[in-house]
């Protein structure tokens, strides 16, 4: 009887699926931070407040939705183009290759003439 129960214990763990994480940047993500710096090296990252925070969305067949993000609206499309670069097309074919970082975050940097990045965290 043991062996029985013991073979159904195993089957039983053997099929059950495990769901991995999302990896990658396809998903939804929520703006959670802003990094500024005024040239001086002593940047610091500020919450969003939660009337503030707008969600982006990086798809599977590389477009994107910038939701209302002030900086990221504008593009409709995306491509990794390095292993810490994507570029990002308006409709009209401009296009802005930016800086980002991604592990349990992602960061992305924009062009100023100080530094400024934006961090989101995944909502799907």
């Amino acid at each position: 009887m043991m062996r029985y129960l013991l073979i159904v214990l195993f089957a039983f763990i053997a099929c059950t699926k495990e769901i991995a994480p999302k990896t990658g940047l396809t998903g939804k993500w929520e703006h959670i931070e802003t990094y500024s710096d005024i040239g001086n090296g002593t940047g610091t990252w500020s919450p969003v407040s939660a009337a503030n925070r707008t969600v982006i969305s990086f798809n599977a067949n590389n477009t994107f939705d910038g939701g209302a993000h002030t900086r990221l609206a504008p593009f409709k499309r995306y491509e990794v183009a390095g292993p810490t670069t994507i570029k990002l097309a308006t409709a009209a074919g401009d296009s802005s290759i930016l800086d980002y970082s991604l592990e349990t975050e992602l960061v992305i940097s924009y062009t100023c003439r100080e530094a400024c990045r934006d961090r989101f965290r995944r909502i799907n």
